[in-house]
């Protein structure tokens, strides 16, 4: 089941006085891709941990997450990953799977910018093929093992006919 998603971004607001939001990384590299109005679609401005937003750039569909990175002695760090992808994923699903990661790295204490920064090209793989992403040497996530586990059922890609009717 080929999601085809393209590249990824991570981006950061620093929970401190004075910090300016950035793009930390973009899978596979990508210098185009470093620019304010890249940045202003992958962290929108007013955004909150904990949503989701589709977005275009380029003529490329983005689906943006935003989330929380918790500090113990400022506020929190907000963040976002995004995806370019194809017009045929199906967003709920991305969605559904996206959700499960972060759930996975929260509930193991390990969400960190670092960790998903090193884990991106895994990501993308495992998202688009229901794979494995190893966090960390200790810390392995199955995509499809935890759809299952949440009792999560992936919609079917619709398919538009072509041609008249036969």
């Amino acid at each position: 089941m080929a999601m085809l998603i393209s590249k990824s971004i991570i981006t950061s607001l620093g929970g401190y006085s004075g910090s300016n939001p950035k793009i930390l990384k973009v899978f596979p590299s990508s210098p185009d891709l470093l620019n304010e109005d890249v940045l202003e679609i992958c962290l929108p401005t007013g955004a909150v941990p904990n949503e989701f937003f589709l977005k275009e750039y380029q003529k490329t569909k983005i689906l943006i997450y935003t989330f929380e990175i918790e500090k113990e002695e400022e506020r929190n760090d907000l963040g976002s990953i995004s995806f370019g992808i194809g017009s045929e994923v199906e967003v709920n699903n991305l969605k559904s799977m996206i959700l499960l990661i972060f759930n996975f790295l929260r509930r193991n204490n390990i969400l960190s910018f670092l960790i998903l920064e090193n884990a991106m090209p895994e990501m993308i793989d495992a998202l688009n093929n229901e794979g494995k992403i190893q966090f960390t040497d200790s810390y392995c996530m199955d995509i499809k093992r935890e759809l299952k586990a949440n009792n999560i059922k992936l919609e079917k890609v619709s398919r538009k006919r072509r041609g008249g009717m036969i």
